[in-house]
């Protein structure tokens, strides 16, 4: 990939008319490392492998554009949901305004419509696609870690219920149209079949297949050795076609037989590719290839605002057919009954992998999630939900393991809702209370009591005694709360006596995916005051995440802290895991211990790896 000034995307008609060109430069000065830079050029071979745009945009990023008409003088307009027309432009001009990324992460649809780009009824006249990418997470593997990491949640938290001797449920993706659905299932599924992983898995089974042997009726001449088997025998006495034995013949002068059969039917061992375990992957490639195909059909009705999932998903099933086509299908039989006990699908390589991609899309399939609509539409990824999303699990993980002696996870219950009447649905989204989640702590004379919420609503109360806010409803991101266990009370009767006597307290925590450095939330020594209002201030646009967690820390009673969880990168991840290992003193000539500007202030700098575990909990980096 290279850097660009400028970028000159063409927009064409269904049919490949070109029907106007997009002229997009930013509104800034080119970075010097180029997958920071505004826009990039990605060379062929990145957009075969990654099936990615040519020209791409990056996130929380201003851009100009001007839209030049290449058939005739049409007053032609730029619809798009991130596009903002020049204000009081000339009708005369052609369209030019400005283009804001924002948080936004994905497929971004530009159309090309005539007259008021506002009347979302118009037909458009043309269309192109733009990739908006990550840049405080790696577009191509911190980022398909979190989606990995969140489809392997799903599958499993099915999986959980399913193992509940009360329940049953059935779903499959033919029986269903919601469009948010399928872009949810897609967006899983693509992460898999565009892996390096599923590519290898493929070509391991198409080199080593599966084989067994497999007998089959063939007639020897008597004069050629066989092995004697009763059904030989039956053939040598009574088939019809004979030869006579020579005289004094051994079987004439045992058995009185004075003929033999001229040809022998015998049973003869030969290999065979037809066997339960290739006609799975038979299956499960005919499997993602009929969601791939129902999905396209289901966007394309949907309008030109899902023409880039449907591009998505006919690329990915053209790659599946691509796989089915290879010889080694063609005489292999259909599946009637999957074998999931088979040691083949459960240890060889290859098959392994597959059973296991197959499982976890047939599971996620089943349970529906309302948070993921909003997550994944029109082709939009929302890196900033997905990234809260991905904390609330990680986060989840860390509590069960420190605050409760098993280490259990929550049980599946807790979070789906809907799995008696076999529609489960995943309770997790923004601005949705979920929890608490308790657990216990024990060590030495210490014995507490810990929950955790996730958008836990403190509402407003002047009564010192009771939980909420001083002055207004807060709505952290996440909050732990710990209180002392209590002889002879239950935890609940314990922390409304906690409550009540000040002896609980909260930490609050927010996920800001927008913050890259410290110093854009918390500044600098000569930065300008957080209270001033000049929008024109450098990382003035987040004062507002400061004094945020300033008011939860001062508002709601009994919180002793409020933390920020922003991705960073490797170098702050590493000075946070040193304070874990050298202490305190250590952060006495760098900083204090993560990144804490004032004792229950501060900033924790977590990300996922590749396979989407978490960088930066537990001291990890």
């Amino acid at each position: 990939m290279t850097s660009k000034e400028i970028a000159v995307i063409e927009c064409h008609t269904r049919d490949g008319v070109l029907v106007a060109r997009l002229e997009i430069s930013p509104d800034m000065k080119a970075e010097s490392r180029v997958e920071l830079s505004p826009i990039i050029d990605v060379s062929d071979d990145e957009i075969e492998c990654f099936g990615e745009t040519r020209f791409q945009l990056r996130e929380n990023g201003r851009y100009y554009y001007d839209l030049i008409p290449v058939l005739d003088k049409r007053d032609l307009r730029l619809r798009s949901t991130l596009s903002r027309r020049r204000p009081r432009l000339a009708s005369d001009r052609p369209d030019s305004g400005r283009i804001e990324t924002g948080s936004f992460c994905g497929t971004l649809l530009m159309e090309i419509v005539e007259g008021d780009a506002e009347d979302l009824s118009k037909v458009a006249l043309a269309s192109a696609l733009v990739d908006v990418r990550s840049v405080k997470l790696d577009y191509r593997s911190e980022y398909r870690g979190m989606l990995l990491n969140l489809a392997n949640r799903m599958a499993d938290l099915v999986a959980d219920v399913r193992s509940s001797s009360r329940v049953f449920f059935h779903s499959t993706f033919e029986e269903r149209e919601d469009k948010g659905w399928f872009q949810v299932q897609l967006e899983l599924l693509h992460e898999v079949i565009e892996s390096q992983e599923f590519a290898a898995a493929l070509q391991r089974i198409l080199a080593y297949p599966h084989e067994l042997l497999e007998t089959e009726p063939e007639t020897l001449p008597v004069e050629r050795p066989f092995k004697w088997t009763p059904q030989a025998i039956r053939s040598l006495v009574h088939s019809p076609r004979r030869v006579k034995l020579p005289e004094r013949h051994p079987l004439e002068m045992v058995t009185g037989l004075r003929s033999v059969a001229a040809r022998v039917s015998v049973q003869r061992k030969v290999p065979t590719l037809d066997t339960p375990e290739n006609r799975f992957v038979k299956h499960a490639l005919r499997d993602f290839f009929a969601f791939l195909s129902n999905a396209e059909r289901i966007f394309e009705r949907a309008g030109s605002a899902w023409l880039s999932a449907a591009a998505l998903a006919r690329r990915l099933s053209h790659e599946i057919e691509q796989w089915m086509s290879h010889s080694m299908f063609h005489g292999i039989g259909e599946i009637h009954m999957i074998p999931l006990g088979s040691p083949v699908l459960q240890r060889k390589a290859g098959y392994r992998e597959l059973l296991q991609w197959w499982l976890r899309f047939r599971t996620a399939a089943d349970i529906s999630w309302d948070g993921g609509d909003e997550l994944f539409h029109a082709g939009q990824r929302n890196v900033a939900d997905l990234y809260e999303y991905w904390l609330f699990f990680g986060l989840l993980d860390w509590f069960c393991s420190r605050f409760n002696r098993e280490g259990a996870k929550p049980i599946a219950e807790d979070l789906i809702v809907g799995w008696d009447d076999g529609s489960p649905c995943l309770k997790l989204k923004k601005r949705v209370p979920l929890g608490p989640f308790t657990g216990s702590f024990s060590k030495t004379h210490r014995h507490l009591h810990a929950s955790f919420h996730y958008n836990r609503e403190f509402k407003v109360t002047g009564d010192r005694g009771q939980e909420g806010s001083w002055s207004r409803r807060m709505h952290p991101d996440y909050t732990l709360s710990f209180w002392p266990a209590m002889e002879g009370k239950s935890p609940d009767e314990s922390m409304e006596i906690a409550e009540d006597q000040e002896l609980l307290v909260h930490i609050h925590l927010d996920a800001k995916y927008r913050v890259n450095r410290l110093y854009e939330l918390f500044g600098t020594r000569g930065s300008v005051d957080v209270d001033r209002e000049d929008s024109r201030s450098p990382g003035n646009y987040k004062r507002q995440d400061l004094l945020k967690m300033h008011a939860y820390r001062d508002a709601i009673k009994r919180s002793e802290g409020a933390y920020i969880l922003y991705p960073g990168d490797d170098r702050c991840r590493k000075r946070q895991r040193d304070a874990c290992l050298e202490g305190p003193e250590y952060w006495k000539h760098v900083m204090r211990g993560f990144h804490e500007i004032i004792p229950g202030l501060g900033a924790f700098a977590v990300a996922p790896d590749d396979k989407g575990n978490p960088k930066g909990i537990d001291g990890e980096g």
